[in-house]
C-alpha cells in the first residue's frame, strides 16, 4: 500500500470533526479536497471507511477498526511533536495543565495561588474536564501536568501519588440520617442512591461494588459522572450518595449534609507529568508545592 499521510490526516480531521465541512476548515483546504483524500485512502485500502447512504457518514465496521489502530500511530507523532518544541524551548514558560472538576473547584485555586507566587510570569492553562479525557491529553501529550483521580499506567506520562480520602456519605438536609455521627453502611437499605456513571472502560464505581458487596439494596433512579452534580441532586432532595468529600464544603449549608460511613471506599488523588519533562526545575517545584498544598487542604477536611 502507499497511502499518504495527508490522506490518513484527512481521514482523521473527518471522524474527529464529525463532518467533511469541519475538517476542511481545520485543515484549511476545500470539502472536495477533504472527500478526495478520503476516497483515494478507501481505495488504497480496498474498503470503505464510511457508510455513506441516505447522507449519513458514519464510519463502517472496517473503518473503526482501522481508525483505532491508526489513532496509535497519530498519538506517537504527536508527542514527538510536543517533545521537540519543548527541548527547542530549553525550558517551559507555560504549564497546560489537566484538572478533574472536583479539584478545579475545591483544591486548584489554593494550588495556582502558590505557583504564581513562586513563578509570577508562569503562564498556566487550566482544562477542567472528565477523568478519560484527562488521561486522553496525558498520553497525547497535549497537557503537562494533570490533577485528578488515578488513572492506569500510560507510556510517556509519570504518576505521582497525592494521598487517598474516605468517601462521605452526602444527604439532603433534614434526613433522618443526620441525627447520626456516623452513618453505618446498613442505614443505606432502601434508600434512593444517586450512584457514579463508569464514562469509560477504566473508570469504575467502588460505591456501587461496596453496596453490591454488602448486598444493600436501594433504589437507584440517578447515575451521574460529577460530584458537583451529584451535590446539587442531593440538595433538591432527589437521594443520598456515597462521595468524595473534596466538594462538601461547597454545598454545606446548601442544603447538604454529610456524615461518615462506615465501611468505605477511598479516592485516590494524583498528579501526572510528562516524563520528558523530569528533568525541568520548573515542573518539580510545581509538584512539591501541589503536594504541600494537597496536605494542607486534607488535613482540614
Amino acid at each position: 500500500m502507499s497511502f499518504k499521510f495527508r490522506q490518513l490526516e484527512a481521514f482523521r480531521a473527518v471522524v474527529s470533526a464529525g463532518s467533511v465541512q469541519e475538517a476542511a476548515t481545520q485543515l484549511f483546504i476545500t470539502q472536495p479536497a477533504v472527500s478526495r483524500l478520503v476516497k483515494d485512502l478507501e481505495h488504497e485500502l480496498g474498503f470503505m471507511l464510511f457508510d455513506r447512504a441516505k447522507g449519513r457518514l458514519a464510519l463502517t465496521e472496517q473503518g473503526s477498526l482501522f481508525f483505532e489502530s491508526m489513532e496509535t500511530h497519530f498519538l506517537g507523532i504527536e508527542r514527538l511533536s510536543n517533545t521537540a518544541k519543548t527541548i527547542r524551548q530549553n525550558t517551559v514558560q507555560k504549564i497546560t495543565l489537566a484538572c478533574s472538576p472536583t479539584i478545579s473547584s475545591t483544591l486548584l485555586p489554593e494550588c495556582i495561588a502558590a505557583i504564581q507566587k513562586t513563578y509570577p510570569q508562569l503562564h498556566i492553562d487550566i482544562h477542567t474536564t472528565e477523568l478519560a479525557n484527562i488521561r486522553s491529553m496525558m498520553q497525547r501529550g497535549v497537557a503537562d501536568m494533570a490533577m485528578c483521580l488515578d488513572f492506569p499506567v500510560t507510556s510517556g506520562v509519570n504518576r505521582r501519588r497525592l494521598g487517598s480520602v474516605d468517601a462521605l456519605c452526602a444527604m439532603p438536609h433534614g434526613h433522618r440520617l443526620t441525627q447520626k455521627e456516623q452513618v453505618k453502611l446498613e442505614d443505606l437499605e432502601g434508600e434512593s442512591i444517586i450512584e457514579w456513571l463508569p464514562i469509560s472502560p477504566f473508570v469504575h464505581s467502588d460505591e456501587h461494588a461496596l453496596l453490591e458487596r454488602h448486598h444493600i439494596t436501594n433504589t437507584c433512579l440517578l447515575r451521574t459522572q460529577t460530584a458537583h452534580t451529584r451535590y446539587a441532586l442531593i440538595a433538591a432532595g432527589l437521594g443520598l450518595s456515597i462521595t468524595e468529600p473534596f466538594t462538601a464544603k461547597n454545598w454545606l449549608g446548601l442544603g447538604v449534609s454529610t456524615r461518615p460511613i462506615t465501611p468505605t471506599v477511598q479516592f485516590d488523588y494524583i498528579v501526572a507529568y510528562q516524563k520528558n519533562l523530569e528533568s525541568s526545575e520548573l515542573i518539580q517545584s510545581t509538584l512539591s508545592i501541589i503536594q504541600t498544598i494537597y496536605e494542607q487542604y486534607a488535613a482540614k477536611m
